[in-house]
């Protein structure tokens, strides 16, 4: 099987609130993971996306990110939500023989709309949805008290996996700043406001714009 590599990768800096428009944000990680291998637009052969209709507050969302997302006059597909499926897309697409250089990239901006309220409508379409009761937090709650109960796990020892994710996001330039903390501790973890007992809000990663993006090429 022939080799395949990432030859060129780009991501905006995240924010709680870009102020500016989506479409702009991934046309800078396209141009930019283009720049960072040296190549062209013309370059390209086939696009892989990944979104979510529901993030993205319609239906069939990539009609719209086709010509700022590198995929004008070229083959172009999206995979909802997961980027790992995307890059398997693309990878599949490089295989088959027929394509030389693929973009994936993948993105959101949740500063446009309730999040969670569109985390609701995802994992639970018919019973709860009326009560507001299971989205992605109050899921995490019941997962995280499960795994505590069955393997004996106290909630200090789950705190210091969110102050290991805060320290290494205080090394990162283009992480969201809200998150960065290098100094945080696991009290405060603890201390922050309850989401879904025993979610904190310092354990729950904060929604954020940002997209990211990169390019996979044969080896030959």
């Amino acid at each position: 099987m022939e080799k395949v590599g990432i030859v060129g990768y780009y991501y905006t800096k995240l924010f709680k609130d870009a102020n500016y428009g989506r479409y702009e944000m991934i046309f800078e990680a396209v141009r930019g993971a283009i720049d960072n291998a040296g190549l062209k637009k013309k370059d390209i052969t086939t696009v892989i996306s990944a979104t979510n209709d529901y993030y993205d507050g319609r239906t069939i969302s990539n009609c719209f990110t086709v010509e700022v997302g590198g995929g004008y006059l070229v083959d172009e597909s999206k995979v909802e939500m997961d980027g790992a499926h995307a890059m398997l897309y693309g990878l599949m697409r490089i295989l088959s023989g027929n394509h030389k250089l693929a973009v994936i990239w993948g993105g959101s901006m949740p500063s446009c709309y309730p999040y969670h309220t569109a985390r609701l409508y995802e994992t639970d379409p018919t019973w709860e949805r009326p009560n507001t009761y299971v989205n992605d937090i109050t899921a995490s709650g019941f997962q995280m008290r499960a795994y505590m109960n069955e393997y004996g796990i106290e909630t200090e020892a789950i705190a210091q996996t969110a102050v290991k994710n805060h320290q290494n996001a205080a090394k990162n330039p283009l992480a969201l700043e809200e998150a960065q903390n290098p100094d945080i501790t696991v009290n405060q973890i603890l201390e922050s406001e309850i989401y879904s007992d025993p979610v904190t809000e310092l354990m729950v990663g904060e929604p954020c714009d940002g997209v990211a993006a990169l390019l996979l090429a044969p080896e030959r």
